[in-house]
């Protein structure tokens, strides 16, 4: 699978001890493979396990920043690009601290995903554009803050990014982005989205599953959210925490089909793993997805 699609590009196994120094033990790096296509080359760092997101994120970025990269991008393994997409987003930032593309549907490619959008300081979020057929719609060439900028394609000078204080490696799975979006609120970070700059996400690729999977997926999600919002707001949360719980209860009932008492048994698991928890960690998410939250 790593080599697929690799046949015409030459390569070398390179040992990793001398690329990576300090980075070794930490990411559990197995090898460092080089690949030369033309007077192009790329990088490609493989872990002996499955970190999430957040920290394999981390991981390039740190890379990056031995070899002095002057820029990063995160971009997810489920998206296609235009090929004129990054040189965009790298002119616009020069004049911003993050950017991101217009992102678009890859089973629909006139349909929007998202352009961002803002981030209140209570994690709530407004799309641009969201779910908008272009032709719909009327989207200057011109650059435009945003707030909120999902990690599906984000772009960064190496410096600032490592400043910020990376990925939170808090959550396994998902929320890294609301977490890092609050921070740079904070560090009042001026973001841009650059909607020449065109990609196509083949959104949901990652959890596909029966509906048991998607309660359970949902329970991280709402788990995700109510532990990142109660370090961000301290004491705040707990006047947060009660109309978010009546939230989910509505959201299960009516997306989930969850009848009261299991949906009551959803929200008392939640609310007790919100409470005591500070991380939804590797082993927190791989229990929920696979087993579920306690049923009585």
């Amino acid at each position: 699978m790593l080599f697929e699609g690799m046949h015409n590009i030459a390569y070398e196994i390179k040992d990793v001890q001398p690329d990576v120094n300090g980075l070794l033990g930490r990411y559990e790096i197995e090898v460092v493979i080089f690949f030369k296509n033309r007077n192009k080359n790329f990088t490609l760092i493989r872990s002996s396990v499955n970190h999430g997101f957040a920290k394999g994120c981390n991981l390039g970025t740190l890379y990056a920043a031995e070899k002095n990269y002057e820029y990063i991008l995160f971009l997810n393994n489920d998206t296609v690009v235009e090929s004129n997409f990054f040189p965009i987003m790298k002119k616009t930032l020069e004049k911003c601290d993050a950017v991101i593309p217009q992102i678009r549907y890859y089973h629909d490619k006139n349909l929007i995903w998202n352009c961002g959008g803002n981030i209140t300081k209570y994690g709530k979020r407004i799309y641009f554009f969201a779910n908008k057929k272009i032709n719909d719609v009327q989207i200057e060439d011109k650059d435009f803050l945003i707030s909120f900028a999902t990690g599906c394609a984000l772009m960064f000078r190496t410096h600032f990014f490592i400043k910020l204080g990376l990925f939170s490696e808090k959550f396994f799975f998902g929320e890294e982005d609301v977490d890092l979006a609050l921070r740079m609120k904070a560090a009042r970070a001026k973001i841009l989205c650059s909607p020449k700059a065109v990609i196509y996400h083949k959104v949901g690729a990652s959890l596909a599953g029966d509906n048991d999977r998607a309660i359970n997926k949902s329970y991280i999600h709402y788990l995700n959210r109510f532990v990142n919002m109660k370090l961000h707001l301290g004491i705040e949360w707990w006047l947060w925490i009660f109309p978010s719980i009546i939230k989910v209860m509505i959201n299960n009932k009516k997306i989930s089909k969850l009848k009261l008492k299991s949906n009551i048994i959803f929200t008392m698991n939640l609310l007790f793993d919100a409470i005591n928890l500070n991380s939804v960690d590797k082993a927190k998410f791989q229990t929920v997805i696979k087993k579920g939250y306690p049923s009585a």
